[in-house]
């Protein structure tokens, strides 16, 4: 009932926001500026984001024990599967459908894979509340006396602060932490909240002070970097007077804490609102700014689509030749 509810408001915060663009904004002057785009300089977006994949996937595998054998094609597969369906199923469901494909594939517990897939979003929070931070320093303007870009500089602080804190005391004092539990639960919820603190901290054992956790910290940066480059690119298709590279990184950073709110799938209507709101602070034309929010989007959003269907093609007919056989 609770995810029902939560993708129908999704799906409402989507209209509300499609509706309030569709009547404040020209669409046809919009649609004017989609074609001015070439079909190369879209296959480029594809590919600079499809590029991204690979390294997800190297970063997914390190987080797991050498012993756990996990290779890179489940890692990717399972990626795909999940930001694929995202684009098809509320409240963020793909996430869900990614921990089972990963499961199924590698035998590994689905709390387990529920975990790392969390510390894995604390490591792209991080990276995006560096780049946020990055860009606005550099940009040297009066931006911060917006609201709404305090508010979310702020939140998104104090919502990985208590993340990263949670998973610091964890992985130092874990008998700390079933201590804490013993004394607030019963014998039958403390063995349910042992059992669930064991399989938390094996998600987090990766994290050390060695050579795999640089690679990790590294990888993480590589994705979003890349990621970044999208929208960069955009920007500079499109000729804007603007610095690309900052603002670029800085929208980056907006859409990506602006698509956690919940939304329809694809964060359809989310994801363009927060493409216009946040280069609103630079003077960007609504029209304009509409329109990179739908080529960036649709760059995102189409082959990753087409890479999970075929993923999906090529795993039914190998289970319909294991029937046969």
């Amino acid at each position: 009932m609770k995810k029902y509810v939560i993708g129908a408001l999704g799906i409402l915060i989507s209209a509300i926001i499609i509706y309030y663009i569709s009547q404040n904004i020209s669409i046809e002057d919009t649609w004017r500026n989609i074609k001015q785009i070439s079909i190369w300089q879209l296959l480029s977006l594809m590919l600079v984001y499809i590029s991204s994949f690979l390294p997800r996937a190297i970063r997914w595998k390190l987080m797991f024990p050498v012993n756990a054998r996990i290779t890179l094609k489940d890692s990717f597969v399972s990626i795909v599967a999940g930001f694929a369906g995202n684009n098809f199923i509320p409240a963020r469901g793909g996430e869900l459908l990614r921990m089972e494909v990963f499961s199924r594939r590698t035998k590994i517990a689905r709390l387990t894979s529920f975990t790392s897939v969390f510390t894995e979003k604390i490591l792209d929070g991080l990276v995006l509340l560096l780049f946020l931070l990055v860009s606005i320093s550099l940009l040297n303007t009066d931006i911060l006396e917006n609201a709404w870009l305090k508010n979310v500089l702020y939140l998104s602080l104090s919502i990985f602060l208590i993340a990263i804190t949670a998973i610091i005391i964890l992985k130092i004092n874990k008998s700390l932490v079933l201590k804490i539990f013993s004394k607030l639960l019963n014998n039958k919820f403390y063995t349910i909240a042992e059992g669930i603190v064991e399989k938390v901290y094996n998600a987090i054992a990766f994290l050390q002070l060695d050579i795999n956790t640089l690679k990790i910290a590294f990888l993480s940066l590589l994705i979003w970097t890349i990621e970044g480059a999208v929208f960069v690119l955009a920007l500079y298709y499109f000729g804007l007077q603007i610095p690309t590279i900052i603002i670029g990184f800085f929208v980056l950073a907006i859409v990506n804490f602006g698509i956690l709110i919940p939304s329809s799938p694809a964060y359809l209507g989310v994801f363009q609102g927060m493409v216009l709101l946040s280069l609103s602070l630079f003077h960007v034309k609504e029209e304009l700014s509409l329109t990179l929010g739908v080529i960036i989007h649709f760059a995102q959003f189409f082959p990753v689509t087409i890479m999970g269907l075929l993923l999906i093609i090529t795993s039914s007919f190998k289970r319909k030749r294991l029937k046969l056989s």
